[in-house]
């Protein structure tokens, strides 16, 4: 796969933008406290949570096996998960690229055309965004105080103090939002539709529907949300496991793995090379919220360093093996 002089610009811009990120959340912390912090960190945790992860990356090939068997003939799941760590490891270059370069080690294994696996890595990625948006919530609700509380704070304020007018102001709010989206429907359409993006934006939105409606054609439906519930368990117990890999984390709890879960989540989402720096400022601001556990701006740096260095760790490995197994398999199919 050749890399274009914008995938470079890309590259160059998201590197300096995870750099001055890492910079920012470095700069002031206590390097002592951090290296005794890192030195008593409990190692066989950090272990158990990067098999975890390489359950869920397994049961992600897994899945996309029910998803391309649906577009041609069901590849195997081994070359499915190589084909996964693979794409990982392109991530780490370049940002996005990951999904390309999967499709193309599963293509070049399977034979399965390109444009198809795209389309069920599309159908993936629209269910991904559902269950984290779903993970979210839950989060917010568990942490409502916490997290909306500047929010909840103004609006007792502008209510005078009173919880009723709190509610109203809220549903005021919501409900002019809502007229004014639906009084104004047919401009946002038409400038949606309109101008070539705006044609893109709906055709993805309508692709994305259509793929998770083709969910229900599946010869085993069930199977896919089995796995994957698996593979948001399997990121779940990697942030859950690491908490007790640190004296200053061990008493949280599921609560706050899922508070972390998010907040790496969001980090890895940011256009950075495996969540550079945005990982490491999400996770420790996310573990500073937390009201009464003591945790000291090193610590939680400490724990963000540490387990994204796990995490990044696990797809330079992996990923290097399975690139590797893929290889060795096409020269041999070549020789043969």
């Amino acid at each position: 796969m050749l890399v274009t002089a914008r995938q470079w610009l890309q590259f160059a811009v998201s590197l300096l933008l995870g750099s001055v990120i890492l910079y920012w959340v470095f700069q002031g912390q206590d390097w002592d406290e951090m290296l005794h912090t890192l030195k008593r960190a409990r190692f066989g945790w950090i272990g158990l949570s990067s098999l975890a992860g390489l359950l869920a990356h397994a049961l992600r090939g897994y899945r996309w096996t029910l998803l391309a068997g649906a577009v041609g003939p069901k590849p195997a799941t081994v070359d499915a998960y190589h084909s996964v760590m693979v794409g990982y490891l392109a991530n780490l270059a370049l940002p996005r690229v990951g999904e390309v370069a999967r499709c193309g080690a599963l293509s070049r294994k399977s034979g399965l055309p390109m444009n198809s696996l795209i389309g069920t890595v599309i159908v993936e990625r629209a269910v991904d965004v559902l269950v984290l948006l779903l993970v979210v919530v839950m989060t917010l609700l568990l942490y409502s105080s916490l997290l909306l509380g500047p929010a909840q704070r103004l609006l007792m304020r502008l209510g005078g103090g009173s919880t009723l007018w709190v509610l109203v102001l809220t549903g005021l709010g919501f409900g002019l939002m809502a007229y004014l989206l639906w009084r104004n429907r047919r401009f946002w359409l038409e400038r949606l539709s309109g101008g070539e993006k705006g044609r893109k934006f709906l055709g993805l939105l309508r692709g994305l529907w259509l793929g998770l409606r083709s969910i229900r054609s599946l010869s085993h439906p069930g199977r896919f949300w089995l796995s994957t519930l698996g593979i948001w368990l399997g990121y779940f117990l990697m942030s859950y496991f690491c908490l007790f890999a640190f004296e200053s984390t061990q008493a949280l709890g599921v609560s706050e793995a899922f508070l972390v879960l998010v907040a790496g989540s969001l980090g890895f989402l940011m256009p950075v090379q495996g969540g550079i720096g945005a990982y490491h400022a999400a996770v420790s601001k996310a573990l500073l919220m937390l009201p009464a556990t003591g945790i000291s701006p090193s610590e939680a740096l400490s724990y963000a360093t540490l387990t994204h260095a796990a995490q990044t760790l696990l797809f330079v490995v992996g990923g290097f093996i399975s690139f590797l197994i893929l290889a060795a398999a096409r020269n041999k199919s070549n020789a043969s």
